[in-house]
């Protein structure tokens, strides 16, 4: 019995060392993977619109669109891009 107490005790500490190392990963990794997304939608946009010096969003979360911006090249509207998602077989599947 006193060695089910020690096993379990030691399992408590592996597994209370492996969350709080798997937590402070996920801190520091956030806010690199937050700038790597964006970096890889405004590259998306650029692609869409070479002639588009900047992106202004004009709209969020709308319409069965996740995202929409305004390409603009100095003060023309060169066009526009759009994110949106969709439901397939494999869940939901981002489409730019």
């Amino acid at each position: 019995m006193r060695e089910i107490f020690k096993l379990t005790w030691r399992l408590l500490v592996i597994a209370v060392v492996a969350a709080f190392a798997l937590g402070a990963t996920n801190e520091l990794t956030k806010g690199p993977i937050r700038e790597q997304v964006a970096a890889a939608a405004d590259a998306a946009r650029i692609a869409v619109l070479p002639d588009a010096e900047r992106f202004e969003l004009i709209s969020e979360g709308e319409g069965g669109c996740d995202n929409a911006f305004m390409g603009l090249s100095g003060a023309n509207t060169v066009g526009y891009t759009a994110q949106a998602t969709a439901n397939g077989y494999g869940g939901s599947d981002n489409r730019r």
